[in-house]
């Protein structure tokens, strides 16, 4: 049941979900700059980093079949893109955010390897609310 939390105040399975997909998503248009204009400077503090596009997004309500299909063909269009692209993981961006205003350079395998560590911790969390429910 995507319904389920491992505590009332933590996100369900389908928050986690589309959480990752959405997340995802903007690294993923992170990774096309930096291939496609390795250097530039990418300014993403528009982002909110207060989880607040779970509300803002309806991630309660949005289908996680939908959502695993895109994150699927984002990956799949990527792995095509960095084996015909030569030095992919090197091309980088300057990144600024909220956190780093200045920016800081962030290579392709940097942001790919972000993503994985997000992606491990968020699964961690499904497989202990799934334990946690005996599901």
């Amino acid at each position: 049941d995507y319904r389920l939390a491992r505590l009332d105040d933590k996100w369900t399975i389908r928050e986690i979900v589309q959480h990752l997909v959405d997340a995802d998503s903007l690294v993923h248009i992170l990774v096309m700059v930096a291939l496609g204009n390795s250097g530039c400077v990418y300014d993403q503090s528009w982002y909110k980093v207060d989880n607040s596009w779970a509300q803002i997004l309806m991630y309660q309500q949005r289908s996680i079949d939908l959502a695993i299909a895109l994150y699927k063909a984002n990956h799949q269009s990527l792995v095509e893109l960095l084996k015909i692209l030569p030095d992919s993981l090197e091309r980088f961006i300057v990144l600024r955010w909220a956190k780093d205003p200045a920016g800081s350079k962030i290579t392709v395998e940097q942001l790919i390897q972000s993503r994985i560590q997000h992606t491990r911790h968020h699964l961690a969390q499904i497989i202990e609310t799934r334990r946690q429910h005996k599901i």
